[in-house]
Formats: C-alpha cells, sequence, structure tokens
C-alpha cells in the first residue's frame, strides 16, 4: 500500500510498567485515495514507528502489512515494514496550487503548511484545555456531592476556561523560580 503523510501525532501513554509512545498518523492511501487514520505503537512495530515518527507532512510511503490477532484474538491490518516511495505522487495533501501558471517555490509551500501546521495544533491546544475545563468541572461537582445537568457543568467549565484565557500567554509570570 503506499501512502502519503498528510499528519503525525507522538503521545505518550503511561502503564503499570512504565509506558510506551503511540504515534496516530493521519494519512492518504494512495491506491484507494481515501483518507485514513493509523496508530502505531512503539512497542508493537519498532521499525515502523522510528521510520515514521520523523516523517513530514506529504511524504511518501511504501507500507507491508499483514493481518494479525490482538488480544481478542480478532484479525487487524499490521504495518510490519515501511520503505520510503520516491514515486509519482498525485498533487500533494494541502499544497497550494499555482495561480495563472506561476509556479510556487518551495519556501511558499512551506510557510503554507507551516501555516496549516500551526493552526491545527492552536486548535488542538484550544480543545485540550476545553476537555481539561469539563473534566475539572464534572470533578468539581462530584466533590460538591451534586448531580448536574450538563448545562451546568458546561457553565462551570465556560467560567474554568474563560479564567485561563483571561490574561493570556504575555499576562503570565514565571511561578517556578530557578
Amino acid at each position: 500500500m503506499r501512502i502519503q503523510v498528510i499528519g503525525i501525532s507522538n503521545e505518550p501513554v503511561a502503564t503499570a510498567n512504565g509506558g510506551y509512545q503511540k504515534l496516530t498518523v493521519t494519512f492518504k492511501n494512495l491506491d484507494s485515495g481515501k483518507v485514513e487514520v493509523k496508530s502505531i505503537m512503539s512497542f508493537a512495530s519498532p521499525d515502523v514507528y522510528d521510520r515514521l515518527k520523523n516523517a513530514v507532512q506529504n511524504e511518501t510511503f511504501q507500507i507491508e502489512q499483514e493481518k494479525r490477532p490482538g488480544k481478542d484474538q480478532k484479525l487487524y491490518w499490521t504495518w510490519t515494514a515501511i520503505h520510503r516511495d520516491d514515486g509519482a505522487v498525485p498533487a500533494p495533501v494541502g499544497t497550494p496550487t499555482a495561480a495563472a501558471g506561476k509556479p510556487q517555490g518551495t519556501w511558499d509551500v512551506k510557510n503554507q503548511l507551516d501555516r496549516e501546521r500551526f493552526d491545527f495544533e492552536k486548535d488542538k491546544q484550544v480543545r485540550i484545555i476545553r476537555q481539561s475545563c469539563l473534566s475539572n468541572a464534572v470533578l468539581l461537582c462530584k466533590d460538591q456531592g451534586k448531580k448536574p445537568t450538563v448545562a451546568e457543568v458546561l457553565e462551570i467549565a465556560a467560567q474554568f476556561e474563560n479564567h485561563v484565557w483571561a490574561k493570556g500567554i504575555a499576562g503570565m509570570t514565571d511561578d517556578v523560580p530557578l
């Protein structure tokens, strides 16, 4: 299977034995034309994990895969090997096209990709903060012995979020002395 990388996120997963790394790869399957998502665990496919963790948007790879049983004994497609693919690729995902026949330089494309990644990461951080505020709103209600409605939890979470954003990054001080 040939893939074109759209985005990759790497996150640690804590376990009783220490933990592992999990890559979430969003890619375009160049064989089917579909956008798909795949999780790669550092312990399950170490070679594939090591090769993909530094991949960049629009990079293409040839994937070897096979069905292997999971803990539940169901068969799952597992990526067993990965090779850089320098073959012809359709128009890169997220790459701006040249206007009026004017070719765009690599810096134009790179800057556009950087802006897209920045916007994606910014949105991701907002979602993380909101999710944290929701979790803490639920915990606050639980600690107070309440059985709140969804609207009440959302209202408390909104107050927490407003507090987080009140000063913004510029208003924050270094509270950890060195």
